[in-house]
């Protein structure tokens, strides 16, 4: 719920409205916070890499400390009193940073601002189509980028998972100046980490911006789902969904008159008719769980007969939740969902 605050509340707060004749221009970016658990970082590695998806440009940074990655980031510090911070949101890092943006320019003519100590500008609920286009570039390229990096930034070791603590906004005036535009509004987990090399890190985060351009949107977009969800049933169905969309995406993609004559004999020519023949039967694969067999066997390398075994268990769980025969899935369904989620992801 959007809060209105009286003339007299503005003027208490060092707010005062926008002069006439006087106008702003500022372009904004999103900055959206995880903390990465599962991995432990030195003081002072710091990793950063940019690039666009989805027409989006991004830059991320990944450090143990909260203000020295957003340093490296947007050379400025994130909050005042990290260590407070840090409590009251239940966190302790290390700490990955995603900027989106940024956006187009917007002028405005009127509305309430302040001027910090700093020489930055506050200016409240003034930019009136800021968070529809914040909200617009979070949607298209923070799914597929926080998948990526779930997949790859720990290695296939290493359990990773990148839990949502804030976000925040903030431009860049015409003439230099720094920007927030604010509104109000109201609205015990055992964790192992284990140590990441800076080398590990970088290379990490080099390869998490590899795949995500070659992840299926709706797939990567259910996985992230999954990670923001703490109810077991929601997190197993998500995890499971991404499961389901990526294995018929990468079934459609897979050159089956290839796979059919590797699986004759690659040493010998192809016969036409034995190839015909196996091509009729993969076309009346329809079952998902056959063709999740058919993508192990011609596409996923690493997929094994005990990830197959895996995976028809979850499938088990996932229809007899549709059926109505359980209400949730068994316990622990979720986090085995969500590995071999990212297993088939990672390739």
């Amino acid at each position: 719920m959007t809060v209105t605050l009286s003339t007299e509340l503005m003027r208490a707060m060092g707010f005062h409205p926008i002069e006439m004749g006087e106008s702003v221009t500022a372009a904004f970016t999103s900055v959206c916070v995880y903390e990465a658990r599962g991995i432990a970082l030195q003081a002072g590695t710091t990793e950063i890499i940019s690039g666009a998806i989805a027409g989006v440009n991004y830059r991320i940074a990944t450090g143990k400390g909260l203000n020295e990655t957003c340093v490296a980031l947007a050379n400025d510090v994130y909050v005042e009193g990290e260590d407070d911070w840090k409590q009251e949101k239940g966190c302790s890092g290390p700490f990955v940073l995603i900027q989106l943006g940024p956006t187009q320019q917007y002028t405005i003519t009127t509305g309430q601002i302040r001027t910090e100590e700093d020489e930055s500008k506050t200016t409240f609920e003034s930019f009136p189509d800021l968070r529809n286009e914040l909200a617009a570039l979070e949607a298209a390229a923070l799914p597929q980028l926080v998948t990526a990096l779930t997949c790859l930034l720990g290695g296939p070791d290493r359990h990773l998972e990148l839990r949502k603590i804030d976000r925040t906004s903030a431009g860049r005036t015409d003439t230099g100046a720094v920007i927030h535009d604010i509104y109000f509004h109201f609205s015990g987990t055992a964790i192992v980490s284990q140590g990441l090399a800076a080398t590990q890190l970088a290379a990490g985060l080099h390869a998490a911006a590899a795949l995500a351009p070659q992840l299926n949107a709706k797939a990567a977009q259910f996985f992230a789902l999954g990670l923001g969800e703490d109810d077991e049933l929601k997190r197993f169905l998500y995890f499971f969904l991404a499961l389901e969309v990526q294995t018929h995406a990468v079934f459609g993609r897979v050159d089956n008159a290839t796979a059919l004559q590797n699986m004759i004999d690659p040493t010998l020519p192809p016969r036409p008719s034995a190839v015909a023949l196996l091509h009729r039967q993969v076309d009346q694969l329809r079952n998902l769980f056959d063709r999740f067999v058919w993508c192990a066997v011609c596409a996923w390398s690493h997929i094994d007969d005990t990830d197959v075994e895996q995976f028809k268990k979850l499938k088990t769980a996932r229809d007899n939740i549709a059926h109505g025969s359980i209400s949730e899935p068994p316990s622990g369904y979720g986090n085995l969902a969500q590995q071999l989620a990212k297993k088939v992801l990672r390739a």
